[in-house]
Protein backbone atom coordinates (compact mmCIF):
# COMPACT_ATOMS: atom_id res chain seq x y z
CA UNK A 1 0.00 0.00 0.00
CA UNK A 2 1.44 3.30 -1.49
CA UNK A 3 0.45 5.06 2.95
CA UNK A 4 2.59 2.02 4.22
CA UNK A 5 5.76 3.04 1.77
CA UNK A 6 5.32 6.79 2.70
CA UNK A 7 5.14 6.40 5.81
CA UNK A 8 8.42 4.64 6.46
CA UNK A 9 9.84 7.44 4.84
CA UNK A 10 8.11 9.95 6.24
CA UNK A 11 9.73 8.82 9.71
CA UNK A 12 13.56 8.93 8.31
CA UNK A 13 12.48 12.82 7.38
CA UNK A 14 12.17 11.62 3.39
CA UNK A 15 10.60 14.01 1.14
CA UNK A 16 7.40 12.75 0.23
CA UNK A 17 7.04 14.23 -3.42
CA UNK A 18 10.65 11.57 -3.84
CA UNK A 19 8.56 8.66 -1.87
CA UNK A 20 6.10 9.00 -4.18
CA UNK A 21 8.14 9.20 -7.30
CA UNK A 22 9.85 6.14 -5.96
CA UNK A 23 6.84 4.35 -5.91
CA UNK A 24 5.07 4.97 -8.48
CA UNK A 25 8.50 3.89 -10.63
CA UNK A 26 7.63 0.56 -8.79
CA UNK A 27 3.95 0.53 -9.31
CA UNK A 28 4.12 1.34 -13.22
CA UNK A 29 0.72 -0.28 -14.11
CA UNK A 30 -0.97 2.61 -11.98
CA UNK A 31 -2.68 4.99 -14.32
CA UNK A 32 -2.30 8.80 -14.32
CA UNK A 33 -5.68 9.18 -12.56
CA UNK A 34 -4.21 6.54 -9.87
CA UNK A 35 -1.45 8.72 -9.75
CA UNK A 36 -3.35 11.72 -9.18
CA UNK A 37 -5.40 10.15 -6.17
CA UNK A 38 -2.62 8.57 -4.69
CA UNK A 39 -1.27 11.64 -4.29
CA UNK A 40 -4.02 13.88 -3.12
CA UNK A 41 -4.52 11.34 -0.51
CA UNK A 42 -0.92 11.45 0.50
CA UNK A 43 -0.25 14.89 0.40
CA UNK A 44 -3.96 15.60 2.46
CA UNK A 45 -2.80 13.65 5.00
CA UNK A 46 0.05 15.33 5.89
CA UNK A 47 -1.77 18.82 4.75
CA UNK A 48 -4.38 18.00 7.19
CA UNK A 49 -2.75 15.91 10.28
CA UNK A 50 -2.86 18.21 12.57
CA UNK A 51 -6.42 17.33 12.66
CA UNK A 52 -6.23 13.91 11.64
CA UNK A 53 -4.09 12.48 14.49
CA UNK A 54 -6.84 14.01 16.53
CA UNK A 55 -9.52 12.10 15.02
CA UNK A 56 -8.02 8.77 14.50
CA UNK A 57 -5.31 8.50 17.10
CA UNK A 58 -2.75 6.26 16.14
CA UNK A 59 -4.05 5.32 13.32
CA UNK A 60 -5.77 2.96 14.84
CA UNK A 61 -8.57 3.54 11.31
CA UNK A 62 -6.34 4.50 8.69
CA UNK A 63 -8.78 4.02 6.24
CA UNK A 64 -10.81 6.60 8.03
CA UNK A 65 -7.91 8.76 8.17
CA UNK A 66 -7.05 8.91 4.27
CA UNK A 67 -11.06 9.26 3.40
CA UNK A 68 -10.99 12.35 5.66
CA UNK A 69 -7.49 13.82 3.98
CA UNK A 70 -9.00 13.44 0.67
CA UNK A 71 -12.25 14.72 1.29
CA UNK A 72 -10.12 17.91 3.14
CA UNK A 73 -7.96 18.39 0.32
CA UNK A 74 -10.50 18.75 -2.22
CA UNK A 75 -13.48 21.11 -2.55
CA UNK A 76 -15.98 18.86 -4.26
CA UNK A 77 -17.74 15.65 -3.06
CA UNK A 78 -17.88 13.44 -6.15
CA UNK A 79 -19.11 10.06 -6.23
CA UNK A 80 -15.91 8.12 -5.78
CA UNK A 81 -15.57 10.48 -1.88
CA UNK A 82 -19.76 9.31 -2.18
CA UNK A 83 -18.65 5.78 -2.36
CA UNK A 84 -15.55 5.53 0.05
CA UNK A 85 -17.34 7.06 2.64
CA UNK A 86 -20.38 4.64 2.66
CA UNK A 87 -17.49 1.87 2.44
CA UNK A 88 -15.87 3.07 5.32
CA UNK A 89 -19.22 3.71 7.13
CA UNK A 90 -17.89 7.06 7.91
CA UNK A 91 -20.46 8.48 10.94
CA UNK A 92 -20.86 12.16 9.06
CA UNK A 93 -20.97 12.86 5.15
CA UNK A 94 -19.03 15.80 3.78
CA UNK A 95 -21.75 18.35 2.35
CA UNK A 96 -21.73 18.46 -1.58
CA UNK A 97 -19.33 21.43 -1.74
CA UNK A 98 -16.92 23.49 0.23
CA UNK A 99 -16.70 27.24 -0.78
CA UNK A 100 -13.99 28.34 -3.27
CA UNK A 101 -12.56 30.85 -1.32
CA UNK A 102 -9.81 30.48 1.33
CA UNK A 103 -10.64 31.54 4.62
CA UNK A 104 -14.42 30.35 4.16
CA UNK A 105 -13.22 27.03 2.91
CA UNK A 106 -11.28 26.43 5.88
CA UNK A 107 -13.67 27.56 8.41
CA UNK A 108 -16.25 25.07 6.56
CA UNK A 109 -13.78 22.40 6.94
CA UNK A 110 -13.35 23.04 10.43
CA UNK A 111 -16.84 23.01 11.69
CA UNK A 112 -17.10 19.79 9.24
CA UNK A 113 -14.19 18.07 11.55
CA UNK A 114 -15.87 19.15 14.31
CA UNK A 115 -18.89 17.26 14.25
CA UNK A 116 -15.68 13.54 14.82
CA UNK A 117 -14.34 16.49 17.85
CA UNK A 118 -15.85 19.05 18.89
CA UNK A 119 -12.48 20.21 20.52
CA UNK A 120 -10.76 20.61 17.61
CA UNK A 121 -9.32 24.25 16.53
CA UNK A 122 -7.96 26.31 13.80
CA UNK A 123 -4.57 26.49 15.67
CA UNK A 124 -4.18 22.27 15.23
CA UNK A 125 -2.89 22.56 12.09
CA UNK A 126 0.22 24.13 13.16
CA UNK A 127 3.26 23.37 15.65
CA UNK A 128 3.33 25.22 18.27
CA UNK A 129 6.35 27.11 17.22
CA UNK A 130 4.91 29.03 14.32
CA UNK A 131 5.25 32.54 14.49
CA UNK A 132 1.51 34.57 15.02
CA UNK A 133 1.35 36.35 11.73
CA UNK A 134 1.91 32.73 9.99
CA UNK A 135 -1.46 31.75 11.24
CA UNK A 136 -3.35 34.82 10.11
CA UNK A 137 -2.17 33.05 6.71
CA UNK A 138 -3.15 29.78 7.50
CA UNK A 139 -5.98 29.14 4.52
CA UNK A 140 -3.45 29.82 2.12
CA UNK A 141 -0.90 27.30 3.98
CA UNK A 142 -3.53 24.45 3.60
CA UNK A 143 -3.97 25.08 -0.41
CA UNK A 144 -1.48 23.48 -2.38
CA UNK A 145 0.15 26.48 -5.17
CA UNK A 146 0.15 25.93 -8.63
CA UNK A 147 3.51 25.14 -10.63
CA UNK A 148 5.21 28.26 -11.63
CA UNK A 149 6.69 28.62 -14.64
CA UNK A 150 9.33 31.41 -15.84
CA UNK A 151 10.03 32.78 -18.97
CA UNK A 152 13.41 34.37 -20.15
CA UNK A 153 11.27 36.61 -22.27
CA UNK A 154 9.50 39.47 -20.80
CA UNK A 155 7.00 38.59 -23.17
CA UNK A 156 6.06 35.04 -21.46
CA UNK A 157 3.44 34.61 -24.49
CA UNK A 158 6.20 33.65 -27.55
CA UNK A 159 7.28 31.10 -24.88
CA UNK A 160 4.11 29.01 -24.38
CA UNK A 161 3.08 27.28 -28.07
CA UNK A 162 3.10 24.19 -26.30
CA UNK A 163 0.82 25.17 -23.42
CA UNK A 164 -1.38 26.68 -25.93
CA UNK A 165 -1.49 23.65 -28.41
CA UNK A 166 -1.66 20.95 -25.61
CA UNK A 167 -5.02 23.26 -24.46
CA UNK A 168 -2.77 23.24 -20.74
CA UNK A 169 -4.98 26.23 -19.01
CA UNK A 170 -2.33 29.16 -17.63
CA UNK A 171 -2.57 32.78 -16.72
CA UNK A 172 0.57 35.08 -17.50
CA UNK A 173 1.00 37.35 -14.29
CA UNK A 174 -0.40 40.80 -14.10
CA UNK A 175 1.96 42.30 -12.79
CA UNK A 176 5.26 40.20 -14.32
CA UNK A 177 4.56 39.22 -17.29
CA UNK A 178 7.41 36.53 -17.81
CA UNK A 179 5.89 34.27 -14.90
CA UNK A 180 3.46 31.89 -15.80
CA UNK A 181 1.01 29.91 -13.39
CA UNK A 182 0.05 26.74 -15.07
CA UNK A 183 -3.72 25.12 -13.60
CA UNK A 184 -3.00 21.46 -14.69
CA UNK A 185 -0.17 19.14 -14.88
CA UNK A 186 1.47 18.03 -17.52
CA UNK A 187 4.90 16.50 -19.06
CA UNK A 188 6.84 19.57 -19.14
CA UNK A 189 9.89 17.35 -20.48
CA UNK A 190 7.80 17.60 -23.75
CA UNK A 191 7.78 21.37 -23.76
CA UNK A 192 10.23 22.46 -26.54
CA UNK A 193 10.70 26.24 -25.13
CA UNK A 194 11.70 24.32 -21.72
CA UNK A 195 14.17 21.95 -23.65
CA UNK A 196 15.79 25.02 -25.07
CA UNK A 197 15.60 27.06 -21.39
CA UNK A 198 13.61 29.17 -22.74
CA UNK A 199 11.06 27.69 -19.90
CA UNK A 200 12.16 26.70 -16.22
CA UNK A 201 10.52 25.91 -13.32
CA UNK A 202 10.33 28.42 -10.81
CA UNK A 203 8.04 29.73 -8.04
CA UNK A 204 6.57 33.07 -8.20
CA UNK A 205 7.98 33.95 -4.91
CA UNK A 206 11.68 32.70 -5.75
CA UNK A 207 11.09 34.79 -9.10
CA UNK A 208 10.60 37.86 -6.71
CA UNK A 209 13.82 37.60 -4.86
CA UNK A 210 15.61 37.39 -8.43
CA UNK A 211 13.69 41.03 -9.06
CA UNK A 212 14.83 42.20 -5.59
CA UNK A 213 18.25 42.09 -6.65
CA UNK A 214 17.93 44.27 -9.32
CA UNK A 215 21.31 43.11 -10.94
CA UNK A 216 22.69 45.87 -13.19
CA UNK A 217 24.72 44.93 -16.38
CA UNK A 218 28.03 45.91 -14.85
CA UNK A 219 27.22 43.51 -11.50
CA UNK A 220 29.44 40.49 -10.56
CA UNK A 221 27.13 38.10 -8.84
CA UNK A 222 28.21 35.41 -6.56
CA UNK A 223 24.85 33.35 -6.20
CA UNK A 224 26.54 31.56 -3.00
CA UNK A 225 23.98 28.46 -1.95
CA UNK A 226 23.07 28.14 -5.95
CA UNK A 227 21.35 25.01 -5.40
CA UNK A 228 19.59 23.74 -9.03
CA UNK A 229 20.77 27.26 -9.95
CA UNK A 230 16.84 28.70 -10.44
CA UNK A 231 17.87 32.27 -9.17
CA UNK A 232 21.58 32.34 -10.90
CA UNK A 233 19.62 31.47 -14.42
CA UNK A 234 17.19 34.40 -13.43
CA UNK A 235 19.75 36.68 -12.57
CA UNK A 236 21.83 35.74 -15.99
CA UNK A 237 18.64 36.60 -17.56
CA UNK A 238 17.93 39.79 -16.25
CA UNK A 239 21.70 41.12 -17.10
CA UNK A 240 21.10 39.09 -20.51
CA UNK A 241 24.25 37.40 -19.69
CA UNK A 242 26.51 40.28 -19.72
CA UNK A 243 28.93 39.09 -16.78
CA UNK A 244 29.73 36.24 -14.96
CA UNK A 245 27.87 35.04 -12.47
CA UNK A 246 29.39 32.20 -9.90
CA UNK A 247 27.40 29.81 -8.32
CA UNK A 248 28.44 27.52 -5.41
CA UNK A 249 26.63 24.84 -4.16
CA UNK A 250 28.12 21.68 -1.64
CA UNK A 251 25.96 19.40 -2.61
CA UNK A 252 26.99 17.07 -4.83
CA UNK A 253 23.38 16.15 -6.89
CA UNK A 254 22.41 19.88 -6.75
CA UNK A 255 25.54 20.89 -8.42
CA UNK A 256 24.83 18.17 -11.08
CA UNK A 257 21.40 18.83 -11.43
CA UNK A 258 22.68 23.31 -11.88
CA UNK A 259 25.47 22.03 -14.91
CA UNK A 260 22.66 20.00 -16.48
CA UNK A 261 20.57 23.27 -17.14
CA UNK A 262 23.12 25.12 -17.99
CA UNK A 263 23.88 22.95 -21.01
CA UNK A 264 20.64 24.95 -22.29
CA UNK A 265 21.77 28.27 -22.45
CA UNK A 266 23.74 31.13 -20.23
CA UNK A 267 27.48 30.11 -20.60
CA UNK A 268 28.34 32.90 -18.25
CA UNK A 269 27.46 30.95 -14.93
CA UNK A 270 30.61 29.26 -14.00
CA UNK A 271 29.10 26.35 -11.15
CA UNK A 272 31.70 25.66 -8.30
CA UNK A 273 31.95 22.92 -6.15
CA UNK A 274 32.21 24.82 -2.81
CA UNK A 275 32.70 23.09 0.88
CA UNK A 276 31.04 26.40 2.45
CA UNK A 277 34.77 26.99 4.08
CA UNK A 278 37.21 27.58 1.86
CA UNK A 279 37.84 30.98 0.33
CA UNK A 280 37.52 31.48 -3.37
CA UNK A 281 40.03 32.92 -5.97
CA UNK A 282 36.95 34.13 -8.29
CA UNK A 283 39.01 35.31 -11.45
CA UNK A 284 36.54 38.46 -11.64
CA UNK A 285 35.72 40.60 -9.01
CA UNK A 286 32.84 39.75 -7.49
CA UNK A 287 30.91 42.84 -5.73
CA UNK A 288 27.30 41.59 -5.05
CA UNK A 289 26.27 38.16 -3.41
CA UNK A 290 23.25 36.13 -2.80
CA UNK A 291 22.75 34.01 -0.32
CA UNK A 292 20.22 32.05 -0.76
CA UNK A 293 20.90 30.08 2.73
CA UNK A 294 20.19 26.72 3.96
CA UNK A 295 17.15 27.07 6.49
CA UNK A 296 13.94 24.65 7.88
CA UNK A 297 12.29 25.23 4.86
CA UNK A 298 9.41 25.91 6.31
CA UNK A 299 8.24 28.25 3.79
CA UNK A 300 7.63 25.46 1.64
CA UNK A 301 5.30 23.82 3.56
CA UNK A 302 2.38 25.09 0.75
CA UNK A 303 4.30 22.37 -1.28
CA UNK A 304 5.56 20.21 1.21
CA UNK A 305 3.07 19.85 4.04
CA UNK A 306 5.17 16.83 5.91
CA UNK A 307 7.58 18.86 6.77
CA UNK A 308 5.84 20.89 9.30
CA UNK A 309 5.62 17.83 11.21
CA UNK A 310 9.14 16.53 10.64
CA UNK A 311 10.97 19.94 12.04
CA UNK A 312 11.73 19.89 15.58
CA UNK A 313 12.74 23.65 17.54
CA UNK A 314 15.58 21.49 18.19
CA UNK A 315 16.57 22.01 14.23
CA UNK A 316 16.42 25.73 14.12
CA UNK A 317 20.34 25.91 16.04
CA UNK A 318 21.80 23.98 13.60
CA UNK A 319 20.57 26.21 10.14
CA UNK A 320 20.77 29.84 12.61
CA UNK A 321 24.72 28.79 12.94
CA UNK A 322 25.42 27.59 8.84
CA UNK A 323 23.45 30.86 8.25
CA UNK A 324 25.16 33.14 9.99
CA UNK A 325 28.72 31.34 9.24
CA UNK A 326 28.45 32.14 5.74
CA UNK A 327 27.86 35.37 6.38
CA UNK A 328 30.70 35.75 8.22
CA UNK A 329 32.87 34.23 5.54
CA UNK A 330 31.77 36.49 3.45
CA UNK A 331 32.45 39.80 5.13
CA UNK A 332 35.48 38.60 6.46
CA UNK A 333 36.93 37.26 3.42
CA UNK A 334 35.73 39.24 0.27
CA UNK A 335 35.76 43.09 1.04
CA UNK A 336 34.75 43.83 -2.81
CA UNK A 337 31.48 42.53 -2.04
CA UNK A 338 29.12 45.47 -0.61
CA UNK A 339 25.96 44.43 -0.94
CA UNK A 340 24.54 40.85 0.03
CA UNK A 341 20.89 39.71 -0.49
CA UNK A 342 19.74 37.56 2.23
CA UNK A 343 16.82 34.81 1.57
CA UNK A 344 15.41 32.05 3.20
CA UNK A 345 12.06 29.81 2.61
CA UNK A 346 11.59 30.15 5.98
CA UNK A 347 8.74 31.73 8.24
CA UNK A 348 10.82 31.72 11.38
CA UNK A 349 12.29 34.81 12.70
CA UNK A 350 15.19 33.07 14.43
CA UNK A 351 16.45 32.56 10.22
CA UNK A 352 15.17 35.82 8.90
CA UNK A 353 15.00 38.82 11.29
CA UNK A 354 17.06 37.36 14.06
CA UNK A 355 19.80 36.51 11.61
CA UNK A 356 19.47 40.32 10.33
CA UNK A 357 19.78 41.69 13.95
CA UNK A 358 22.60 39.88 14.74
CA UNK A 359 24.62 40.70 11.22
CA UNK A 360 24.05 44.10 11.96
CA UNK A 361 25.54 44.11 15.39
CA UNK A 362 28.46 42.22 14.38
CA UNK A 363 29.24 44.54 11.27
CA UNK A 364 28.18 47.87 11.93
CA UNK A 365 29.13 49.09 8.45
CA UNK A 366 26.27 47.45 6.86
CA UNK A 367 23.01 48.29 7.30
CA UNK A 368 19.47 47.49 5.86
CA UNK A 369 18.49 48.51 2.42
CA UNK A 370 14.68 49.47 2.14
CA UNK A 371 12.79 46.93 -0.23
CA UNK A 372 10.27 47.81 -2.56
CA UNK A 373 7.76 44.42 -2.76
CA UNK A 374 7.99 44.04 -6.83
CA UNK A 375 4.13 43.01 -6.95
CA UNK A 376 2.66 45.74 -3.98
CA UNK A 377 5.06 48.52 -4.50
CA UNK A 378 4.90 49.05 -0.98
CA UNK A 379 8.38 49.83 0.96
CA UNK A 380 9.86 47.57 3.98
CA UNK A 381 12.72 48.84 5.68
CA UNK A 382 14.00 45.56 7.86
CA UNK A 383 13.40 42.68 5.35
CA UNK A 384 10.48 41.40 3.62
CA UNK A 385 8.22 38.51 3.65
CA UNK A 386 6.66 37.19 0.38
CA UNK A 387 3.73 35.69 0.95
CA UNK A 388 0.13 34.88 0.05
CA UNK A 389 -1.80 36.00 -1.27
CA UNK A 390 0.07 38.82 -3.09
CA UNK A 391 2.69 36.35 -4.22
CA UNK A 392 0.50 32.81 -4.27
CA UNK A 393 3.80 30.19 -4.18
CA UNK A 394 5.66 29.59 -1.48
CA UNK A 395 6.52 31.97 1.87
CA UNK A 396 9.88 33.20 1.73
CA UNK A 397 12.21 36.16 3.69
CA UNK A 398 14.74 38.78 2.44
CA UNK A 399 16.87 41.06 3.21
CA UNK A 400 19.17 43.44 1.44
CA UNK A 401 22.95 44.03 3.43
CA UNK A 402 24.68 47.20 2.00
CA UNK A 403 28.09 48.35 3.17
CA UNK A 404 28.04 52.13 3.96
CA UNK A 405 30.02 54.15 1.82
Amino acid sequence: MAFDFIQNDFRTKQPIDNCLTRYFRNHKFLGSRDRRLISSVIFGYFRWYGWLRIVVPELINVKKALLLAFILENNQTNDFIKFWCTDTTLEFEPPQSFNNQPETALLEKLQYIQLFEPNIQLSHLLPDFTPPWVQGKLAYLQRRPHLWLRSIYKDAYRSLSYLRGKKIPYRIHPQQSSAIEVFNSFNINECVSFKKGELEIQDISSQLISLICHPEPNDVWWDVCAGSGGKSLHLSALIDGSEPIYATEIRKSALKALKKRLQKKWSNIIPIDWDGKTKLNFPKTVNKALVDAPCSCSGTWRRNPELRWQLKPEDIEGFVNTQRCILKHIVHNYPDIKTIVYATCSILPEENELIINHFLKQNPLFSNLPIKHPLTQKIYSDGIYISPPESDGNFMFTAILNQNQ
